[in-house]
């Protein structure tokens, strides 16, 4: 086995060499690689511009993205995206990645226990933890975020966020089955620029934020940005008596934009992402007070109602630190530009959770250290159109090693070192037809290696068994798309796209199995009609998904006759529904934003499903402790249920009213989202009811086109529902989202 350490130092050499390639060849800078889909002088027209920094009523204008690589029409992307701007993010009350669903129609972004288990169309995954890729990851400013638990996080310096649907497995990402979301930060420009907001609200909740950006020099511009949030916890500890701790939360960046010609740009950036939060940590037992704990201790304390907990663990942590460096850049040439996208990061994880919720010790989950460190080096060439034919190439690079000791009751230890190395070629050609047909197709072909090395102690003062010495295993695969689009009007298109997509086979870090899972599969259709007008836009796509290899907890006979959960290509799945979005203005004062989802999907097969039931009233009695008391693992015949954490309907809508005030401009918004609610593990025996939020923000604009102030409120309704769920042999707990909230905002802009 290769030791950690010498991992990272091999990976550091990797890294300086692709950053000199990077350099030699040059890279990207405006729209950042993998996902820089809407840059801040691409995402508005300047009509949109002018009207959003006087604060007057938005222009319906086309949107520009570059969702497949090059500057073109949102309504000529043959595929179904939803684009987020800042603006919209504020009028939502959403603050943080995981609040997104409230403004994605058929995204549930939910979160299993620590783990961020983001839900598009129903593919997600089923599989916890480092060494398990997520179906739907993020990218932040391009680069993939490896750590699972730091995909949440405050959103601040926001240029656009794009949420891209269906299989990625031709020019994005690392094959995600499910979609990706991207999330691209503000660049450097050369006018100098700055934004300043402060918020106090509910909770004691702070917010302070900043931008900063200007001319060194005629080629040289930098930008650095800053957040702080913190905010008090909103649960109470019916067996302390004491309140749940919040969150603490801060994150700085810095860019560095280099332009020594016209044609040639290089972009430097360093970011620091820090989150302290234990608000998924204040759980409570659910289904009748479902908890372990009653089985130690009868007459203890269980916590009953919406937030209130009644854990024993004094520290139980989330913190996560992620630290990382992008040098990006490009080269226009007479045939096409040359694009690379070169990035280090570095995360950490601290999570110390009481499973149980209770006041007995029974289920305490220590991760102490749990650590990646990742390089990876991306570069395209995007064609210019030669006549009616344009293309795209590209290679990708990925390398990442990652550690995960896992620690029980402080006795059982686990210790599971997983290292992944990535290779990617794709292509993409488009070729117009007529002045309204166009059809295009495209293929990657995408290599992964993994190694695998798992520690066990069984208790304290025992040896360190290495239980998995160098598993290794690789899969590839080549996952095309095919698309055709016919203009209608000059205002109406309509598609059809073809796609498939893999999910990279895998280790599971503390699944100390020599056997690795093999590669989720795709295959998915999608057609769409996408429309702009003078008054309005609208995009409304019907898909259909069959899913096989389905990577899932199922229960396998080990020798001797006992059973165990594990990680395997146990199931089937399908899904096909409806979704869309559209705005219009309505009449001179009004503009309504809005989108729905209706998302059929089962599990067509799924055998020997594992998971936990409560033990019996009877096992309970015998024990002297009330029913229910725990859970007990168990397996069952999953055909037919519903897919995991996804919603049947979900729908989203934003009424904006905007009017001249006092001289300067008046904005209230209200934002209303609904989910028909969904089953949270694969028995459908833990479901979220339906529910409503609403939130509502009033804003004034100063003449002087500097000064704003607002007043906002969240949850309006004060609905109760929960963001985060565990079930396991300790019991059903759950974590609540925070209650109805209001505060107030000044920011100042030049």
């Amino acid at each position: 086995m290769r030791n950690f350490n010498d991992g990272f130092r091999y990976k550091n050499a990797v890294f300086s060499v692709s950053l000199l390639a990077g350099i030699a060849l040059s890279t990207t800078t405006t729209a950042q690689e993998v996902g820089a889909l809407v840059d801040d002088n691409e995402a508005m027209t300047s009509a949109e511009k002018d009207n959003a920094s006087s604060g007057g009523a938005p222009v319906i204008e086309q949107i520009l993205v570059t969702a497949q690589r090059r500057q073109e029409s949102e309504k000529d992307v043959p595929i179904s995206l939803v684009v987020v701007t800042p603006d919209a993010l504020a009028r939502a009350g959403v603050s943080t990645t995981n609040e997104l669903s409230k403004l994605v129609p058929s995204l549930n972004f939910s979160i299993k226990g620590s783990y961020p288990q983001p839900v598009l169309r129903g593919v997600s995954t089923q599989g916890l933890g480092i060494g398990l890729d997520p179906a739907v990851p993020i990218y932040l400013d391009g680069v993939y975020m490896v750590q699972p638990s730091s995909t949440v996080f405050d959103l601040a310096d926001i240029s656009s966020i794009q949420v891209l649907k269906g299989p990625q497995g031709t020019l994005y990402g690392r094959n995600a089955t499910g979609g990706a979301i991207l999330v691209t930060t503000r660049d450097p420009a050369f006018e100098p620029a700055a934004n300043l907001s402060a918020s106090y609200g509910s909770l004691d909740e702070v917010r302070l934020s900043g931008f900063a950006t200007g001319a060194l020099s005629e080629k040289l511009a930098v930008s650095v940005s800053g957040i702080y949030r913190r905010r008090d916890g909103y649960a109470f500890n019916i067996f302390t008596n004491e309140r749940n701790p919040g969150l603490e939360n801060y994150a700085l960046r810095a860019k560095l934009r280099f332009r020594p010609t016209d044609k040639l740009e290089f972009q430097l950036s360093g970011y620091h992402i820090r989150v302290d939060d234990v608000t998924v940590f204040a759980a409570q037992s659910v289904l009748g007070l479902n908890s372990l704990s009653r089985l130690v201790d009868p007459s203890g304390p269980v916590s009953e109602r919406p937030f209130e907990t009644s854990n024993n663990l004094m520290e139980q942590a989330l913190l996560n630190t992620t630290n990382g460096a992008t040098l990006t850049g490009s080269l226009e040439t007479s045939v096409g530009e040359f694009r690379s996208l070169t990035s280090y990061q570095h995360s950490t994880a601290k999570i110390v959770d009481d499973v149980d919720a209770g006041p007995a010790t029974v289920l305490h989950f220590f991760l102490e250290d749990n650590r990646s460190e990742s390089v990876s080096e991306e570069i395209t060439f995007t064609s210019r159109d030669f006549g009616p034919f344009n293309f795209i190439v590209g290679g990708l690079y990925f390398h990442d090693d990652s550690m995960v000791p896992f620690n029980l009751n402080d006795a059982l230890f686990i210790n599971g070192f997983v290292e992944t190395e990535a290779l990617a070629a794709y292509a993409e050609a488009n070729l117009n037809v007529t002045d309204r047909l166009m059809v295009s197709g495209g293929a990657r072909y995408s290599h992964e290696n993994r190694q695998y090395d798992g520690f066990f102690r069984p208790a304290p003062n025992q040896p360190l068994l290495h239980l998995v010495d160098d598993a290794k295993e690789s899969w590839s695969d080549v996952t095309p798309r095919f698309s055709i689009r016919y203009a209608l009007t000059n205002e109406v298109n309509v598609y059809g796209t073809y796609s498939r997509g893999f999910k990279s086979g895998a280790f599971s870090a503390t699944g100390l199995s020599p056997a690795p899972v093999d590669p989720e599969k795709i295959r998915a259709f999608e057609v769409g009609v996408k429309g702009v007008f003078p008054w309005g836009r609208f995009n409304l796509a019907v898909f259909d998904y069959r899913m096989k290899n389905l990577q899932v907890s199922q229960l396998i006979q080990q020798p001797g006759g006992a059973t165990s959960s594990q990680i395997a290509n146990a199931a089937s799945a399908e899904s096909w529904g409806i979704d869309g979005t559209g705005s219009v203005d309505v009449g001179e004062y009004f503009t309504l934003t809005a989108g729905g989802a209706y998302v059929d999907g089962e599990y067509t097969d799924w055998q020997n499903a594992a998971v936990n039931l409560p033990i019996p009233a009877a096992n309970c009695a015998a024990a002297g402790a009330p029913f229910p008391c725990g859970n007990f693992g168990a397996s069952i015949d999953a055909t037919g249920n519903p897919l995991l954490r996804s919603p049947t309907f979900t729908a989203n809508a934003t009424l904006e009213f905007h009017t001249p005030l006092a001289g300067g401009w008046l904005t209230a918004s209200t934002t209303y989202y609904h989910t028909s609610g969904f089953a949270w593990e694969p028995a459908n025996r833990i479901r979220e009811d339906s529910y409503d939020t609403l939130a509502a923000r009033i804003s004034w604009v100063a003449p002087d086109d500097q000064w704003e102030v607002s007043v906002y409120g969240n949850n309006l309704t004060d609905e109760v529902y929960a963001f985060s769920e565990v079930d396991s042999v300790a019991g059903d707990t759950v974590s609540y989202a925070q209650p109805r909230s209001f505060g107030a905002s000044v920011s100042f802009s030049y």
